[in-house]
């Protein structure tokens, strides 16, 4: 299987919004299953365009921004 875009999910999930195809026929001209396209647009509807982005990478903080949030954490500052 052929890796798709997050413009070719972006355009495939506007499209099915905007009526101008349905899911299965969306599904159909991507080459995926139509839970597929329904968990896009799910995303799309929580996130925008960015949930179909792909995932950022883990962050990694220096010493002293962990420190400070784990003191304003202890502080009670909140998480």
């Amino acid at each position: 299987m052929r890796s798709i875009s997050s413009e070719e999910k972006i355009g495939i999930v506007e499209r099915y919004l905007s009526g101008k195809v349905s899911i299965n026929a969306a599904a159909e001209q991507i080459g995926v299953h139509w839970q597929t396209v329904d968990e896009w647009v799910r995303l799309y509807k929580m996130r925008g365009a960015s949930g179909l982005l792909p995932a950022e990478k883990n962050r990694k903080y220096p010493p002293e921004v962990k420190n400070r949030a784990v003191k304003a954490y202890l502080d009670g500052m909140g998480s």
